[in-house]
């Protein structure tokens, strides 16, 4: 499996989307997206993604060239037409938007439309958490998983994100599918021909299956829980919003366009004035309460949601490189060379 910096592989991706009509700048902000997937040891949401964001293009999918705009705003709800913006360069100007916004305001809900997909949803979090702020986002797509009870796709899998500011303010992230096996970690199955956990996925046929070749259609988060929370998502976003994905996409006669639709909330925690003032200390005690709890049998830690993630990326700090699947190079390989775009080099 090859290996190479997060820096060159960041450079790779500009490159080739530039190559593709994308202005540099949101070039970089869609390479910055998925080498922070990288770093964090999300390989289904990195560089792995490139080659759908290209097709994505070819496809028409994602207008490269796309700038979100702001169509509504107070005193009407704050909406961002992203015009099939690439995702992470409609969130970015959300989370932007939001900052803005709370400057006269303690809270602000944003409402995207029409982008397209996201990357890993924790990272457009951290740094309002960081400042102060607890943060509700979430994305409603085309149809990937199957309802509690349907054969075949019939809901988005999300994802949901949360986050707050933990000791010393670190970001605390959930960041969660609405299936136990995402479609990014699917596809990763596929790749590296890893067995699925039982009752996870279904085959053509609606059947569960553990084989990743024969697996279709994700199953839903404790079944009929994932399946409302997905259902709400497309209710509370993309209809609000104006743009249905999941009717459209179910009934479409042809290739059906990809897209989603997104919600962000944030909020200053310093606004609920002398209620939060003890904010800090009382998240610490309920870390330090939890870590110190005895264990179940078998578990050697007690972990906070994104505590995973955070440690990924100090260990690629320290090893200084990330593993790109072979499958994943090759594709990489071929698009380079369609581009003429030079690839970058793996580390001596």
């Amino acid at each position: 499996m090859p290996q190479f910096s997060p820096d060159s592989l960041h450079t790779f991706t500009q490159a080739l989307l530039v190559s593709r009509g994308m202005s540099a700048a949101d070039a970089q902000t869609v390479a910055d997206s998925l080498s922070w997937a990288d770093r964090s040891g999300v390989a289904s949401h990195g560089i792995a993604f490139l080659p759908r964001y290209i097709d994505f293009i070819a496809h028409g999918d994602l207008d490269p060239r796309a700038q979100p705009e702001v169509i509504s705003q107070p005193p009407g709800p704050w909406v961002i037409d992203a015009h099939r913006a690439a995702g992470s360069v409609a969130m970015r100007f959300a989370v932007d938007t939001a900052f803005g916004a709370l400057r006269d305001a303690p809270t602000v809900m944003i409402w995207i439309r029409r982008m397209t997909h996201s990357g890993a949803m924790g990272q457009y979090v951290e740094d309002a958490v960081r400042q102060g702020m607890i943060a509700i986002a979430w994305t409603a797509g085309q149809p990937l998983m199957a309802y509690h009870g349907t054969g075949r796709a019939a809901a988005t899998t999300g994802p949901l994100v949360m986050a707050a500011p933990g000791p010393e303010g670190e970001p605390v992230v959930l960041d969660m599918a609405t299936t136990d096996v995402s479609n990014g970690r699917l596809r990763q199955a596929r790749r590296l021909g890893k067995t699925l956990p039982p009752d996870t996925v279904l085959d053509a046929q609606g059947a569960p299956t553990t084989d990743p070749n024969e697996a279709v259609t994700p199953l839903p988060l404790s079944g009929p829980k994932g399946a409302g929370i997905a259902l709400m998502f497309e209710m509370m976003t993309s209809l609000v919003a104006g743009n249905p994905i999941t009717g459209p996409f179910i009934h479409a006669k042809d290739r059906p366009r990809h897209g989603q639709n997104a919600m962000l909330m944030l909020a200053r925690i310093s606004a609920f004035g002398e209620l939060s003032a003890g904010y800090p200390a009382h998240a610490s005690e309920l870390v330090n309460t939890l870590k110190s709890m005895p264990r179940a049998q078998g578990a050697d830690e007690v972990l906070l949601p994104g505590e995973r993630r955070a440690r990924a990326r100090a260990r690629t700090q320290t090893r200084g490189v990330v593993d790109v699947n072979d499958q994943v190079w090759t594709e990489l390989t071929q698009l380079a060379g369609a581009a003429g775009v030079a690839l970058p080099l793996s580390p001596p």
